[in-house]
Order: C-alpha cells, then sequence, then structure tokens
C-alpha cells in the first residue's frame, strides 16, 4: 500500500508542477510586449517601375524609412522633381524617354525606373473627325444636322448633334468623346 501510496503522492506532485508551469506561460505569454519581438521593416519604394505620359505626375515615396533622403533624377531632361519631401516626391514626365529616380539613404540607394511616353491624347479635331465617321458608319445622320462642340468633361470632349430650325434648336443627342480612348458614348 505504501507504494501505491506513493505512486499516487508522486503523480499528484506532477499534476501540480505541470500546471503550475502552464499558468506561468499564460502569464508570461500576455505580458511579454508585442512590439519587442518585431523586426524592423527595410526601406523600400513605393514603385520600382511606372510609365508616365509626357507632362503627367507621379508621387514616389520610401517607406519604411527615418533617416535623411537624398532624392535624383538621372537625367532631368525627360522626368523632372518638382516636389521633395522627407520619405516622399512628386515627378513630372517631361519628353519621352527612360530615366531612373533614387532615393539614397547613407550608403544604401533605391531606384525606380521611370519610362515617359508620348502622351496620345485626342485634339478636337481629331475627335470629332472620329464623331462624324462614327455617325456615317452606324447610320445615324440626320439631313443638314450640326455637329458642335460644346466643352470637356473630365477625359471626354462633349458634342452637341442637333437641326437649327427657324424657332428653335433641336438636338438630335449628346455625345461623348472620350480624348484617351476614343470611346464614343451617346447620351441617350
Amino acid at each position: 500500500i505504501d507504494v501505491f501510496e506513493d505512486k499516487l503522492r508522486a503523480m499528484s506532485m506532477m499534476k501540480k508542477i505541470t500546471a503550475y508551469f502552464l499558468a506561468m506561460l499564460l502569464v508570461l505569454g500576455f505580458t511579454v510586449s508585442p512590439v519587442s519581438g518585431k523586426v524592423a521593416q527595410q526601406p523600400k519604394l513605393s514603385q520600382t517601375a511606372v510609365t508616365l505620359y509626357k507632362g503627367n505626375t507621379k508621387t514616389i515615396q520610401l517607406n519604411n524609412n527615418t533617416k535623411a533622403v537624398t532624392w535624383s533624377t538621372s537625367d532631368s531632361k525627360v522626368v523632372k522633381i518638382t516636389e521633395k519631401n522627407k520619405n516622399k516626391i512628386k515627378i513630372k514626365a517631361i519628353k519621352t524617354g527612360t530615366a531612373y529616380i533614387s532615393a539614397k539613404v547613407g550608403k544604401q540607394t533605391y531606384k525606380c525606373k521611370v519610362t515617359v511616353k508620348e502622351n496620345k491624347t485626342l485634339t478636337v479635331k481629331q475627335a470629332t473627325v472620329k464623331l462624324e465617321k462614327w455617325l456615317k458608319d452606324n447610320k445615324k445622320t440626320v439631313k443638314d444636322a450640326i455637329l458642335r462642340y460644346d466643352g470637356k468633361e473630365g477625359n471626354n470632349y462633349v458634342f452637341q448633334y442637333y437641326n437649327d430650325m427657324e424657332t428653335h434648336t433641336a438636338t438630335i443627342n449628346w455625345y461623348y468623346v472620350n480624348c484617351k480612348t476614343g470611346k464614343i458614348t451617346a447620351m441617350f
């Protein structure tokens, strides 16, 4: 019986030690700060390659950085830095070509390749010719109707297609011509 009681006491003691150990793990697990185990992230550019059209601008940022940054462009005739902040800059596409924007922090340099393309925006004249052809191809032409440029809304040229009556103007339709894509949309 003594051997049996000794085994029971040993098992009871083992359970107490295990319970104590688990309790300590829980307490320690909840008191360790999550920041203390965090690995610092390396600085990184928001973009490493970007394509712009002449005249367009873009903001490039160096993330995860607390040190001083020196920004530069490999060709200011292609891409110009127009605004500088500590960790971000604004660039403007000047002419077609390729240039690199560099962010230097200490001895480390981070680069973004910038490709500048020719802006392919339609002129009002090109949009008018395109719309006239579209009206003809889609059999939407009306005898003696007038096509008039009315202005620009966002990326769309707005045209009014109408008949000039003796006492009033009779609108046939309004059309949008997207100056970037050339897409034609009838208002009604």
